[in-house]
């Protein structure tokens, strides 16, 4: 499991996403086994905190991405899919979650991926999607600035928790971004001809990147992704950056917090993209037309 640094409102806090089981010890062996648990089927999507059943659930995406987005308001476990589009299946892939969590490097959340049954996958399916949520429900530690970086502090202040908290979750994190390149390396190399995309939830919408067409030329080539890595060393400095240019903005008050918090992740992710990954916002208000409308 591999864990990385966020800033979100709060103290500086650790979140754990999808790490790949890499080292060949005794939990290794124990997510291997994995592979032919149970298979339960669900009407809806939800978190599952049993490593020994994995939940599947027949729901188109918009509907699989109506469930996460109340989950998230709800939940302070994070859960994984993927979404199989042809067969318009959720297949959850998620290990060992944990609610939040103290330890020296502040608070956080963990979720571990279940990498080999990822590869299988990977194996039967031409197109898939990969989803996990990042969850939006404050806690009273979020409001403690005391032990806040600077930037955070004043960004809160300005903002407020929850457009801060709102807007940051929305930005995939570092893991989530080295993650997204070895696993779409790893498909590509076996179809080529197919497509995989990763998506994280947050409170007002969905946010997705993958790799460019001129990252996938130098898949073949470079087996261990290091012309990748390399040419997006620059996501780390973003995020920084990001948290600097939140300072920077000036709160709008005529705008209510929906808006507000598009417009810093807009803002934001055009500082991320570059050859190699795209990443793209969309909100759930644009998804959901209709359901807009009648609201």
């Amino acid at each position: 499991m591999s864990t990385i640094k966020n800033f979100i409102a709060g103290t500086l806090f650790t979140i754990s996403i999808y790490g790949q089981q890499t080292n060949k010890d005794s939990s290794y062996v124990e997510k291997q086994s994995r592979i032919n648990i149970p298979l339960s089927y669900s009407k809806t999507l939800s978190v599952n905190k049993d490593n020994n059943e994995r939940r599947i659930s027949l729901l188109n995406e918009l509907e699989g991405i109506s469930y996460i987005r109340k989950i998230l308001s709800k939940s302070e476990y994070e859960e994984a899919w993927i979404y199989d589009p042809k067969n318009s299946r959720w297949i959850e892939i998620g290990l060992d979650e944990t609610g939040w969590i103290k330890d020296s490097t502040g608070y956080s959340t963990k979720v571990s991926l279940d990498s080999l049954y990822i590869d299988k996958l990977m194996d039967s399916l031409d197109v898939l999607i990969s989803y996990h949520f990042h969850p939006a429900v404050i806690k009273p530690f979020m409001t403690d600035t005391s032990s806040m970086l600077p930037e955070m502090k004043n960004a809160v202040k300005k903002f407020g928790v929850e457009a801060f908290l709102y807007s940051s979750t929305a930005i995939p994190s570092i893991q989530d971004i080295n993650t997204m390149i070895g696993e779409q390396s790893k498909f590509y190399r076996k179809k080529p001809y197919g497509k995989i995309t990763h998506c994280v939830a947050s409170y007002f919408g969905i946010t997705e990147y993958y790799l460019t067409e001129k990252a996938k030329e130098f898949i073949l080539e470079d087996k261990n992704n290091t012309i990748i890595f390399n040419n997006t060393d620059n996501f780390l400095t973003s995020l920084s950056l990001y948290m600097q240019t939140i300072y920077s903005l000036n709160k709008k008050s005529e705008i209510n917090l929906e808006e507000e918090c598009i417009n810093n992740i807009n803002y934001a992710l055009a500082l991320f993209n570059n050859d190699f990954i795209d990443i793209k916002f969309y909100p759930y208000r644009s998804l959901f037309v209709k359901e807009s409308e009648e609201q």
